[in-house]
Protein backbone atom coordinates (compact mmCIF):
# COMPACT_ATOMS: atom_id res chain seq x y z
CA UNK A 1 0.00 0.00 0.00
CA UNK A 2 2.93 2.13 0.40
CA UNK A 3 3.24 5.16 2.94
CA UNK A 4 0.21 5.83 4.65
CA UNK A 5 -2.46 8.14 3.58
CA UNK A 6 -3.21 11.15 6.29
CA UNK A 7 -6.32 11.64 7.88
CA UNK A 8 -7.26 14.95 9.42
CA UNK A 9 -9.07 15.47 11.93
CA UNK A 10 -10.91 18.55 13.29
CA UNK A 11 -12.82 18.55 16.63
CA UNK A 12 -15.79 20.98 17.06
CA UNK A 13 -16.73 23.71 20.14
CA UNK A 14 -15.86 23.07 23.96
CA UNK A 15 -13.62 20.31 22.77
CA UNK A 16 -9.92 19.49 22.62
CA UNK A 17 -10.48 16.31 19.89
CA UNK A 18 -10.98 14.07 22.91
CA UNK A 19 -12.29 11.33 20.09
CA UNK A 20 -9.37 11.72 18.23
CA UNK A 21 -7.99 8.84 20.29
CA UNK A 22 -10.54 6.74 19.46
CA UNK A 23 -10.77 7.18 15.42
CA UNK A 24 -6.76 6.95 15.85
CA UNK A 25 -7.01 3.31 17.46
CA UNK A 26 -9.17 2.38 14.51
CA UNK A 27 -6.97 4.14 11.81
CA UNK A 28 -4.11 3.71 12.71
CA UNK A 29 -1.93 1.20 10.16
CA UNK A 30 -4.04 2.17 7.58
CA UNK A 31 -3.66 5.75 7.97
CA UNK A 32 -1.95 8.23 9.90
CA UNK A 33 -4.26 10.64 11.59
CA UNK A 34 -3.29 14.01 12.20
CA UNK A 35 -5.19 16.52 14.42
CA UNK A 36 -5.57 19.83 13.77
CA UNK A 37 -6.45 21.63 16.35
CA UNK A 38 -7.39 25.39 17.60
CA UNK A 39 -7.98 27.12 20.46
CA UNK A 40 -11.04 29.17 19.97
CA UNK A 41 -14.43 28.62 20.96
CA UNK A 42 -13.35 26.73 24.34
CA UNK A 43 -14.09 28.46 27.51
CA UNK A 44 -14.52 31.62 27.99
CA UNK A 45 -14.52 32.22 24.35
CA UNK A 46 -17.08 30.03 23.93
CA UNK A 47 -19.71 32.29 25.17
CA UNK A 48 -19.89 34.54 21.97
CA UNK A 49 -21.28 31.61 19.95
CA UNK A 50 -24.24 31.11 23.07
CA UNK A 51 -24.63 34.62 23.41
CA UNK A 52 -24.52 35.62 19.26
CA UNK A 53 -28.44 34.80 19.15
CA UNK A 54 -29.15 37.23 22.58
CA UNK A 55 -26.37 39.72 21.22
CA UNK A 56 -28.06 40.37 17.35
CA UNK A 57 -31.75 40.20 19.26
CA UNK A 58 -30.21 42.98 21.44
CA UNK A 59 -29.20 45.15 19.26
CA UNK A 60 -32.58 45.01 17.28
CA UNK A 61 -34.22 45.37 20.15
CA UNK A 62 -32.12 48.57 20.53
CA UNK A 63 -32.61 50.00 17.50
CA UNK A 64 -35.94 49.74 17.12
CA UNK A 65 -36.46 51.15 20.91
CA UNK A 66 -33.88 54.28 19.60
CA UNK A 67 -36.46 54.86 16.68
CA UNK A 68 -39.08 54.72 19.01
CA UNK A 69 -37.82 57.02 21.18
CA UNK A 70 -36.62 59.81 18.31
CA UNK A 71 -40.24 59.63 16.88
CA UNK A 72 -41.65 60.19 20.41
CA UNK A 73 -39.38 63.30 20.76
CA UNK A 74 -37.11 62.32 23.04
CA UNK A 75 -33.39 64.21 23.02
CA UNK A 76 -31.18 62.03 25.22
CA UNK A 77 -30.63 57.93 24.83
CA UNK A 78 -30.51 56.17 28.28
CA UNK A 79 -26.78 55.23 28.78
CA UNK A 80 -28.06 51.81 29.98
CA UNK A 81 -29.21 51.20 25.83
CA UNK A 82 -25.85 52.37 24.99
CA UNK A 83 -23.91 50.43 26.74
CA UNK A 84 -26.12 47.29 25.95
CA UNK A 85 -25.91 47.98 22.59
CA UNK A 86 -21.83 48.51 22.76
CA UNK A 87 -21.86 44.81 24.57
CA UNK A 88 -23.79 43.24 21.63
CA UNK A 89 -21.61 44.68 19.23
CA UNK A 90 -19.21 43.72 20.94
CA UNK A 91 -20.21 39.97 21.08
CA UNK A 92 -20.81 40.19 17.44
CA UNK A 93 -17.38 41.42 16.57
CA UNK A 94 -15.49 38.94 19.44
CA UNK A 95 -17.61 36.01 17.70
CA UNK A 96 -16.66 36.66 13.91
CA UNK A 97 -13.28 37.90 14.97
CA UNK A 98 -12.31 34.11 16.46
CA UNK A 99 -14.17 31.97 13.95
CA UNK A 100 -12.19 33.89 11.17
CA UNK A 101 -9.06 33.17 13.36
CA UNK A 102 -9.55 29.42 13.46
CA UNK A 103 -10.46 29.14 10.17
CA UNK A 104 -7.45 30.93 9.20
CA UNK A 105 -5.55 28.03 11.24
CA UNK A 106 -7.15 24.75 10.19
CA UNK A 107 -6.26 26.68 6.69
CA UNK A 108 -2.39 26.68 7.93
CA UNK A 109 -2.65 23.21 9.03
CA UNK A 110 -3.88 21.57 6.88
CA UNK A 111 -2.27 23.26 3.79
CA UNK A 112 1.07 21.63 5.66
CA UNK A 113 -0.87 18.06 5.03
CA UNK A 114 -1.23 19.31 1.33
CA UNK A 115 2.00 19.12 0.14
CA UNK A 116 2.58 16.27 -1.85
CA UNK A 117 0.76 14.35 -4.27
CA UNK A 118 -1.81 11.84 -2.49
CA UNK A 119 -3.94 14.50 -0.70
CA UNK A 120 -5.20 13.81 2.64
CA UNK A 121 -8.61 12.69 3.61
CA UNK A 122 -10.53 14.84 6.60
CA UNK A 123 -12.52 13.73 9.34
CA UNK A 124 -14.63 17.07 11.03
CA UNK A 125 -17.33 17.41 13.76
CA UNK A 126 -19.28 20.33 14.58
CA UNK A 127 -18.03 23.21 14.75
CA UNK A 128 -15.07 21.35 12.66
CA UNK A 129 -16.96 20.68 9.73
CA UNK A 130 -17.73 24.43 8.76
CA UNK A 131 -13.67 25.50 10.18
CA UNK A 132 -12.74 22.43 7.31
CA UNK A 133 -14.90 23.08 4.06
CA UNK A 134 -14.47 26.95 4.85
CA UNK A 135 -11.00 26.43 4.78
CA UNK A 136 -10.95 24.94 1.54
CA UNK A 137 -13.27 27.41 -0.19
CA UNK A 138 -11.28 29.94 0.76
CA UNK A 139 -8.02 28.72 -0.76
CA UNK A 140 -8.13 27.55 -4.34
CA UNK A 141 -5.03 25.70 -3.61
CA UNK A 142 -5.90 23.32 -0.53
CA UNK A 143 -7.41 19.88 -1.50
CA UNK A 144 -8.52 16.61 0.11
CA UNK A 145 -9.54 13.02 -0.87
CA UNK A 146 -12.25 11.84 0.90
CA UNK A 147 -13.95 14.08 3.23
CA UNK A 148 -16.58 12.76 6.34
CA UNK A 149 -18.79 15.30 8.18
CA UNK A 150 -20.50 14.52 11.45
CA UNK A 151 -22.47 16.69 12.85
CA UNK A 152 -22.30 19.41 10.23
CA UNK A 153 -23.63 22.81 10.72
CA UNK A 154 -23.21 24.09 7.49
CA UNK A 155 -26.14 24.70 5.43
CA UNK A 156 -27.86 22.90 3.45
CA UNK A 157 -27.16 24.46 0.31
CA UNK A 158 -23.84 24.73 -1.03
CA UNK A 159 -22.32 25.60 -3.67
CA UNK A 160 -20.30 22.10 -4.06
CA UNK A 161 -19.38 23.19 -7.80
CA UNK A 162 -16.70 25.75 -6.14
CA UNK A 163 -15.01 22.31 -4.54
CA UNK A 164 -15.09 20.22 -7.37
CA UNK A 165 -12.27 18.72 -8.69
CA UNK A 166 -10.65 19.50 -4.89
CA UNK A 167 -12.34 16.82 -3.10
CA UNK A 168 -13.17 13.32 -4.28
CA UNK A 169 -16.08 12.65 -2.12
CA UNK A 170 -17.99 13.76 1.15
CA UNK A 171 -19.80 11.75 3.21
CA UNK A 172 -22.40 13.83 5.00
CA UNK A 173 -23.62 11.85 8.63
CA UNK A 174 -26.87 12.62 9.20
CA UNK A 175 -28.16 12.45 13.18
CA UNK A 176 -32.27 13.18 12.87
CA UNK A 177 -31.73 13.71 16.85
CA UNK A 178 -28.90 16.39 15.98
CA UNK A 179 -30.24 19.25 18.00
CA UNK A 180 -27.23 21.56 18.22
CA UNK A 181 -27.21 21.05 14.22
CA UNK A 182 -30.89 22.19 14.32
CA UNK A 183 -29.94 25.36 16.23
CA UNK A 184 -26.91 26.23 14.36
CA UNK A 185 -29.45 28.38 11.52
CA UNK A 186 -29.35 31.13 14.31
CA UNK A 187 -25.76 31.59 13.77
CA UNK A 188 -24.79 33.69 10.47
CA UNK A 189 -23.83 31.33 7.70
CA UNK A 190 -24.53 28.34 9.30
CA UNK A 191 -27.04 25.77 8.99
CA UNK A 192 -28.47 22.14 9.90
CA UNK A 193 -26.77 20.10 7.20
CA UNK A 194 -26.27 17.45 9.99
CA UNK A 195 -29.74 17.17 11.33
CA UNK A 196 -31.22 17.54 7.69
CA UNK A 197 -28.45 16.41 5.21
CA UNK A 198 -27.29 18.58 1.80
CA UNK A 199 -29.41 19.69 -0.97
CA UNK A 200 -28.47 19.98 -4.38
CA UNK A 201 -29.01 18.75 -8.02
CA UNK A 202 -29.16 15.19 -8.47
CA UNK A 203 -25.67 14.82 -10.08
CA UNK A 204 -24.20 16.50 -6.79
CA UNK A 205 -26.21 14.96 -3.54
CA UNK A 206 -27.40 11.96 -3.31
CA UNK A 207 -29.58 10.69 0.02
CA UNK A 208 -28.82 6.85 1.53
CA UNK A 209 -31.27 5.94 4.19
CA UNK A 210 -29.39 4.03 6.43
CA UNK A 211 -25.66 3.46 7.15
CA UNK A 212 -24.88 -0.08 5.54
CA UNK A 213 -27.23 0.87 2.81
CA UNK A 214 -25.37 0.66 -1.01
CA UNK A 215 -26.70 3.85 -3.12
CA UNK A 216 -30.00 3.47 -5.11
CA UNK A 217 -28.79 6.13 -7.21
CA UNK A 218 -25.10 5.25 -7.68
CA UNK A 219 -26.02 1.63 -8.68
CA UNK A 220 -29.00 3.09 -11.34
CA UNK A 221 -27.85 2.72 -15.09
CA UNK A 222 -26.89 5.19 -16.73
CA UNK A 223 -24.37 7.32 -14.22
CA UNK A 224 -20.94 6.71 -14.74
CA UNK A 225 -19.73 9.60 -12.19
CA UNK A 226 -21.13 9.34 -8.46
CA UNK A 227 -21.91 12.69 -6.89
CA UNK A 228 -19.94 14.90 -5.01
CA UNK A 229 -22.01 14.36 -1.27
CA UNK A 230 -24.04 11.50 0.23
CA UNK A 231 -26.31 11.85 2.87
CA UNK A 232 -26.54 8.79 5.27
CA UNK A 233 -29.47 8.73 7.52
CA UNK A 234 -28.51 7.82 11.37
CA UNK A 235 -32.25 8.21 12.67
CA UNK A 236 -31.42 7.54 16.30
CA UNK A 237 -28.22 9.58 16.38
CA UNK A 238 -27.88 12.58 18.09
CA UNK A 239 -25.04 15.16 17.33
CA UNK A 240 -21.77 13.63 19.22
CA UNK A 241 -23.29 9.63 19.86
CA UNK A 242 -21.00 8.60 16.59
CA UNK A 243 -17.70 8.85 19.08
CA UNK A 244 -19.24 6.38 21.05
CA UNK A 245 -18.83 3.63 18.92
CA UNK A 246 -15.79 2.21 17.65
CA UNK A 247 -17.38 -0.59 15.75
CA UNK A 248 -19.03 2.81 13.90
CA UNK A 249 -15.70 4.09 13.02
CA UNK A 250 -14.29 0.27 11.86
CA UNK A 251 -17.63 -0.79 9.65
CA UNK A 252 -18.49 2.45 8.21
CA UNK A 253 -15.34 4.90 8.06
CA UNK A 254 -12.81 3.00 7.11
CA UNK A 255 -14.00 1.50 4.31
CA UNK A 256 -15.18 4.58 3.22
CA UNK A 257 -11.99 6.07 3.83
CA UNK A 258 -10.82 3.57 1.20
CA UNK A 259 -13.31 4.41 -0.81
CA UNK A 260 -15.46 1.29 -0.68
CA UNK A 261 -19.48 0.83 0.57
CA UNK A 262 -19.67 -0.31 3.85
CA UNK A 263 -22.10 -3.07 3.55
CA UNK A 264 -19.74 -5.04 0.98
CA UNK A 265 -16.56 -5.11 3.48
CA UNK A 266 -18.65 -5.94 6.33
CA UNK A 267 -20.22 -8.64 5.02
CA UNK A 268 -16.81 -10.03 3.22
CA UNK A 269 -15.18 -9.81 6.57
CA UNK A 270 -18.18 -11.19 8.69
CA UNK A 271 -18.12 -14.13 5.81
CA UNK A 272 -14.25 -13.86 6.33
CA UNK A 273 -15.03 -14.99 10.17
CA UNK A 274 -17.20 -17.23 9.34
CA UNK A 275 -15.05 -19.50 7.06
CA UNK A 276 -12.37 -19.04 9.82
CA UNK A 277 -14.23 -20.52 12.51
CA UNK A 278 -15.52 -23.01 10.38
CA UNK A 279 -11.70 -24.27 8.73
CA UNK A 280 -10.37 -24.83 12.55
CA UNK A 281 -13.40 -27.44 13.45
CA UNK A 282 -12.18 -30.16 10.60
CA UNK A 283 -15.98 -31.69 11.28
CA UNK A 284 -17.02 -28.75 9.01
CA UNK A 285 -15.00 -28.84 6.11
CA UNK A 286 -17.80 -29.13 4.03
CA UNK A 287 -19.49 -25.78 5.22
CA UNK A 288 -16.04 -24.04 5.01
CA UNK A 289 -15.78 -25.29 1.19
CA UNK A 290 -18.91 -23.70 0.25
CA UNK A 291 -18.44 -20.75 2.39
CA UNK A 292 -15.50 -20.06 0.65
CA UNK A 293 -17.14 -20.23 -2.88
CA UNK A 294 -19.44 -18.07 -1.59
CA UNK A 295 -16.40 -15.65 -0.80
CA UNK A 296 -14.74 -16.70 -4.34
CA UNK A 297 -17.82 -16.31 -6.92
CA UNK A 298 -18.72 -13.00 -5.67
CA UNK A 299 -17.52 -9.09 -7.27
CA UNK A 300 -16.41 -7.01 -4.42
CA UNK A 301 -15.55 -3.31 -4.95
CA UNK A 302 -12.06 -3.93 -4.47
CA UNK A 303 -12.21 -6.58 -7.42
CA UNK A 304 -13.49 -4.78 -9.77
CA UNK A 305 -11.63 -1.40 -9.18
CA UNK A 306 -9.53 -2.25 -12.26
CA UNK A 307 -11.06 -4.49 -13.88
CA UNK A 308 -14.90 -4.56 -14.01
CA UNK A 309 -16.43 -7.57 -13.92
CA UNK A 310 -13.73 -9.66 -12.21
CA UNK A 311 -14.76 -11.76 -9.32
CA UNK A 312 -12.48 -12.39 -5.48
CA UNK A 313 -11.13 -16.05 -7.86
CA UNK A 314 -10.46 -14.35 -10.44
CA UNK A 315 -9.13 -11.11 -8.76
CA UNK A 316 -6.84 -13.86 -6.79
CA UNK A 317 -5.91 -16.40 -9.48
CA UNK A 318 -4.20 -12.95 -11.06
CA UNK A 319 -2.24 -12.04 -8.03
CA UNK A 320 -1.02 -15.68 -7.71
CA UNK A 321 0.36 -15.61 -11.84
CA UNK A 322 2.35 -12.69 -10.78
CA UNK A 323 3.43 -13.21 -7.88
CA UNK A 324 4.95 -16.50 -9.43
CA UNK A 325 5.78 -14.86 -11.99
CA UNK A 326 8.11 -12.40 -10.29
CA UNK A 327 9.48 -16.10 -7.65
CA UNK A 328 10.08 -17.53 -10.50
CA UNK A 329 8.36 -20.64 -9.91
CA UNK A 330 6.28 -22.72 -11.22
CA UNK A 331 2.51 -22.18 -11.79
CA UNK A 332 -0.17 -24.50 -10.85
CA UNK A 333 -2.66 -25.23 -13.73
CA UNK A 334 -5.84 -26.79 -13.88
CA UNK A 335 -7.57 -28.24 -10.38
CA UNK A 336 -4.60 -27.27 -8.75
CA UNK A 337 -4.78 -23.76 -9.01
CA UNK A 338 -8.54 -23.93 -8.48
CA UNK A 339 -7.71 -25.54 -5.05
CA UNK A 340 -4.64 -22.81 -4.47
CA UNK A 341 -7.16 -19.95 -4.84
CA UNK A 342 -9.42 -21.24 -2.56
CA UNK A 343 -6.33 -22.16 -0.14
CA UNK A 344 -5.40 -18.31 -0.40
CA UNK A 345 -8.95 -17.28 0.25
CA UNK A 346 -8.74 -19.12 3.71
CA UNK A 347 -5.51 -17.82 4.38
CA UNK A 348 -6.34 -13.96 4.01
CA UNK A 349 -9.62 -14.88 5.49
CA UNK A 350 -7.18 -15.94 8.59
CA UNK A 351 -5.21 -12.48 7.94
CA UNK A 352 -8.32 -10.41 7.87
CA UNK A 353 -9.28 -11.79 11.41
CA UNK A 354 -6.06 -11.34 13.03
CA UNK A 355 -5.71 -7.60 11.60
CA UNK A 356 -9.57 -7.00 13.68
CA UNK A 357 -7.99 -8.59 16.93
CA UNK A 358 -4.98 -5.81 16.02
CA UNK A 359 -7.19 -3.25 17.18
CA UNK A 360 -7.66 -4.33 20.93
CA UNK A 361 -3.91 -3.86 20.97
CA UNK A 362 -2.79 -0.59 22.02
CA UNK A 363 -0.93 1.65 19.51
CA UNK A 364 2.37 1.14 20.95
CA UNK A 365 2.17 -2.37 20.66
CA UNK A 366 0.57 -2.64 17.24
CA UNK A 367 2.01 -5.29 14.61
CA UNK A 368 1.68 -2.15 11.43
CA UNK A 369 2.05 -4.47 9.01
CA UNK A 370 -0.55 -6.93 10.48
CA UNK A 371 -3.13 -4.14 10.62
CA UNK A 372 -2.38 -3.66 6.97
CA UNK A 373 -4.27 -6.45 6.60
CA UNK A 374 -8.09 -5.21 7.04
CA UNK A 375 -7.58 -3.92 3.79
CA UNK A 376 -8.62 -6.86 1.61
CA UNK A 377 -5.67 -6.76 -1.19
CA UNK A 378 -3.47 -6.53 1.07
CA UNK A 379 -4.90 -9.44 2.94
CA UNK A 380 -5.24 -11.44 -0.26
CA UNK A 381 -1.23 -10.32 -1.47
CA UNK A 382 0.20 -11.56 2.12
CA UNK A 383 -1.65 -14.87 1.37
CA UNK A 384 -0.56 -15.38 -1.66
CA UNK A 385 3.04 -14.90 -0.42
CA UNK A 386 2.66 -17.65 1.99
CA UNK A 387 1.98 -19.84 -0.53
CA UNK A 388 5.40 -18.84 -2.22
CA UNK A 389 7.58 -18.67 0.67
Amino acid sequence: MGARRRVALVHGILSRGAWFAKVERILHGNFDCKPLPYWQFRLPWVLSLFLYPIAILAMIAAGLLTAVTALLGAVTTSRYLVLATLLAAGIIALFHLLRRGAERRIRSLLGGLCGDARRPHLIAHSMGSWLGVHALLKSATLSVDRMILVGCVLPPRLDWQRLSGRVREVRNEVGRQDVVSMLAPFIPDMGQAGASGFRGEPHEVHDIDAALSACPHCSAPGLDVGPLVHNITLECYGHSDVFMEALHIRDLWLPALWGFPPEPYKRFSDTCTELVELAVDKKSALEAELKCHELRDQFWPWTTNHAPGRTLGQFIEATIRAQYARSGQTLPTGAALSDLVDWVIVLASGHLVAAFAQLETPIEGRDVALARRLFPPTAIGAAVEDTTA
